[in-house]
């Protein structure tokens, strides 16, 4: 009965060290999460400073779809070789059109 009650209180010591050591592991834990969240805090405030400092702000995306569209450069140079190449064809026609036309009237005088 001795040996039984002397090995219950080294299993009850045993216990409540591993106890204590995961209760110390849970306080550091928690002071590292708090640290990293005041890190974290001081970041956004440091960051909404910068943004109040350079006078500019964050847009939404909804903000961004409102922006005007308008015509590139790029697009607007391809719509003009566009429609110089169907003007060409069109003022060809025309005078094939003529050419016909005088040849037709050459022909019944």
């Amino acid at each position: 009965l001795a040996d039984f009650l002397i090995e219950t209180d080294l299993n009850a010591a045993r216990q409540k060290t591993l106890i204590e050591s995961m209760e110390s592991e849970i306080e550091l834990i928690e002071s590292n999460w708090k640290v990293a969240i005041e890190e974290k805090e001081a970041k956004i405030i440091e960051l909404k400073n910068q943004l109040v400092g350079n006078n500019t702000r964050v847009i939404s995306l909804a903000e961004l779809s409102l922006k005007p569209v308008g015509l590139t450069k790029k697009l607007a140079y391809v719509l003009s070789v566009i429609l110089a190449l169907f003007g060409a064809f069109f003022i060809m026609l025309v005078a094939m059109f003529r050419a016909k036309v005088k040849e037709k009237m050459a022909t019944e005088a």
